[in-house]
């Protein structure tokens, strides 16, 4: 899954304090998130259920494997004008990707395209790294070498000139299951390369994502044993300190309340 970018799109109260309170709120969460604090997040009293909601859908596809599930929580999200609106199109632009593990490519042209019109809209422009690797995710899809190969080329050029790190270390793992879907068994030392600089960045939940995303494409387009051993096992590594079944249940329990 892509990134989260809520403390650029919280809504606007016209009362100065709220203002206040929700941008500090908005930074905890946002700290808590990237740091791994997600119980804090979901058993949390103290921030209202739509202020914390992009990060409860967040979780919920970081923990939840089975990808109609995500789309169902997602596609609901998308239409709830309780979030604001850069939410909602960042929440689309994720939706591409969990298309194409499922192989329900034509929405994800569509979802694709209205992202594209959106982003340049309301000139979004820190969700434009998020939206070219979703691009990749559909050529990926395509299965022509070509495409793909061109695609990997011209991200790899564009996404150098983002000064972020996790943006470079997600993209490096992507490209490297890209070249496992090739053929290339250089894909693995890719994967392993984005893994260190994710872990180089210390963001529990960009590696957490990043781990997850190989391991959906390694079970829809490469299903090889022994590297779905190894990432799965790496999987249970990084997770296990965060209980990510009982979060689960949790998330799923206020989602399904509230969505």
């Amino acid at each position: 899954m892509g990134q989260l970018r809520i403390n650029k799109t919280t809504t606007v109260f016209t009362h100065h304090e709220a203002q206040d309170k929700e941008s500090t709120r908005g930074c905890e969460l946002s700290n808590r998130f990237r740091n791994g604090d997600f119980k804090w997040i979901v058993e949390t009293d103290e921030v209202p259920f739509w202020e914390k909601a992009p990060y409860l859908l967040f979780l919920f596809a970081f923990t939840q494997m089975n990808p109609e599930k995500i789309i169902y929580f997602f596609e609901r999200a998308t239409l709830k004008e309780e979030l604001p609106e850069a939410v909602r199109i960042d929440l689309g632009i994720n939706l591409i990707a969990v298309y194409v593990y499922t192989g329900r490519f034509a929405e994800a042209r569509e979802r694709f395209k209205a992202a594209q019109e959106a982003v340049a809209q309301h000139k979004l422009d820190d969700l434009l790294a998020c939206l070219r690797v979703s691009e990749l995710y559909l050529h990926l899809s395509s299965g022509n070498r070509a495409v793909i190969e061109s695609s990997i080329t011209e991200l790899e050029e564009w996404i150098q000139q983002v000064p972020n790190c996790f943006e470079i270390g997600r993209f490096q793992m992507l490209k490297g299951v890209c070249h496992l879907v090739l053929g290339h068994e250089h894909g693995e030392r890719l994967i392993e390369e984005g893994i260190e600089k994710l872990k180089g960045a210390d963001s529990k939940m960009q590696l957490v994502a990043g781990v997850g995303m190989v391991l959906r494409f390694l079970n829809r387009y490469i299903k090889d044993p022994v590297l779905l051993a190894k990432y799965s096992n790496l999987w249970e590594e990084i997770t296990e300190p965060y209980q990510f079944d009982e979060l689960r249940k949790k998330v799923t329990c206020l989602l399904l309340s509230n969505l």
